[in-house]
């Protein structure tokens, strides 16, 4: 809900707790961030093809009435396609980071991650943006 409102205090309290709780930085990407901004991206593209927003959640699986498909829906409009597919990248990219071991502080990178999401907003991603590359920085 934070991610698709881009609410970063809200985002990376979440983040911090989660993992103080026990939660794998790995799994909070897996479970939560990539589904989430799959939905949104998906949401992106639809809205791009002038679906409206009924058309949008079925297609995305959901009810129409559904506050995952509004969360999604707003999300998509908020970020846009250009800034969703970037960020998607980047965050199959720190998952496989995460796979292979290449990063060593997972909370950081991820952390880096929800903030270059939430910073981008409606605005262009400049080039050296963290989501411009293939992997946040750590």
């Amino acid at each position: 809900q934070a991610l698709a409102r881009g609410n970063t205090n809200e985002i990376v309290a979440t983040i911090d707790r989660a993992i103080e709780l026990g939660r794998d930085p790995f799994e909070l990407l897996a479970v939560e961030i990539i589904p989430s901004l799959r939905r949104m991206l998906t949401a992106a593209a639809l809205q791009s093809k002038g679906l409206d927003d009924p058309d949008i959640a079925r297609s995305l699986g959901l009810s129409p009435f559904s506050p995952l498909a509004a969360r999604s829906i707003d999300g998509a409009r908020s970020y846009g396609l250009t800034v969703l597919s970037k960020a998607y990248r980047a965050a199959v990219d720190l998952d496989a980071g995460f796979k292979l071991g290449k990063l060593k502080n997972q909370r950081q990178a991820l952390a880096g991650l929800v903030l270059e999401l939430t910073a981008s907003g409606k605005t262009e991603l400049a080039p050296d943006s963290p989501l411009s590359t293939t992997l946040p920085p750590v």
